[in-house]
């Protein structure tokens, strides 16, 4: 339920700090000793950790502290190769959820209401930004997951939004921001689209995908699955694109790959790309060169007042009962 604990987890990436910032870890062990059967517990600084090993991985109660999370890796890869499926917070201490930060990357974390709770109103970094509207905006969910979704569109699509009718609620009680919403978007060209953004989905891991549906055919792309594109065509086989499948993927593509085909390639290397594609620019305007600024690779100051609008507006709709209102701002780039 990882979707569900989503604020409790990002509020869980500075907790360790919080309680052990002067304590040294670094001569701290982490000792295995087997319960019975598969069920182990691991003990080193802080609360003790419990872990079972299933047929398909494990399942760890607690993480201790952030610090400790390379050295608890190692202990549980001394008892098995499996991966871990699942990591289960009893409650919100440090010593017993510092180790977040490191672990949800693998796995969903699960854990009580309450303790979400805590996390949010504990002074955690990550948690209370995120849901204090003075300090995060009018949005939560569509302010930290529907921009995504929205510059994805319309950087794949090139197309200029006209309207939008927005739809926010907010399920978690307490809660001062929305945790679910949804968006349809009037585009110049008579298209139609729809943003999704949830932070209460069961299961959902991460699960940024975007279907665009053409006259010709459709794309769907899934960040989970980034080194493959389907490509749908009516009365005609469904066909899969991978990344570097050869050149009929285009220019950008091939740039923007590093490795040969079959070989996992995806997140880490977008960040990349980015950051290359800014350098490059950087290094023409250090020199006097000139650079097609609107167009770049990389996510650019119009790109950002793009995105704050449609946070604004699908605000200001959602107030309305999703009354359609303006999209367009002159910096939207084409």
């Amino acid at each position: 339920m990882r979707a569900t604990s989503r604020i409790a987890v990002l509020a869980c990436l500075s907790a360790g700090f919080c309680f052990a910032q002067d304590q040294d870890f670094s001569k701290v062990q982490i000792k295995v000793s087997k319960v019975a059967g598969s069920v182990y517990m691991l003990v080193g600084a802080g609360g003790n950790i419990g872990a079972s090993v299933g047929d398909d991985g494990i399942v760890i109660v607690d993480d201790q502290y952030a610090p400790l999370a390379d050295k608890i890796q190692a202990a549980l890869k001394g008892i098995t190769d499996k991966p871990v499926r699942f990591i289960i917070n009893t409650h919100y201490h440090g010593d017993h959820t510092g180790g977040n930060e490191f672990f949800q990357k693998q796995a969903p974390i699960i854990a009580h209401d309450n303790v979400r709770k805590r996390l949010e109103e504990g002074g955690q970094k990550q948690a209370s930004w995120r849901t204090d509207p003075k300090r995060s905006g009018a949005a939560g969910s569509f302010g930290d997951i529907g921009t995504h979704a929205y510059n994805l569109g319309r950087f794949i699509t090139g197309l200029l939004p006209e309207q939008v009718s927005c739809l926010l609620r907010t399920y978690v009680p307490g809660r001062q921001l929305d945790d679910y919403g949804v968006a349809a978007i009037r585009f110049d060209n008579g298209a139609l689209g729809t943003v999704t953004a949830s932070q209460i989905s069961h299961g959902r891991e991460n699960d940024l995908w975007i279907e665009i549906d053409g006259t010709r055919g459709s794309l769907e792309w899934h960040q989970e699955d980034p080194n493959r594109m389907i490509f749908r065509r009516n009365g005609q086989p469904q066909a899969i694109y991978t990344r570097a499948g050869g050149p009929y993927l285009g220019e950008t593509a091939a740039r923007s790959t590093r490795i040969p085909s079959g070989h996992p390639e995806g997140y880490l290397e977008a960040f990349a790309n980015i950051y290359v594609a800014a350098y490059d620019d950087m290094a023409k305007r250090a020199v006097g060169q000139k650079f097609d600024y609107a167009h770049s690779l990389y996510p650019n100051v119009n790109d950002g007042v793009d995105g704050m609008n449609f946070v604004e507006k699908c605000v200001a709709s959602s107030k309305e009962n999703g009354h359609w209102l303006p999209l367009k701002h002159p910096l939207c780039r084409s």
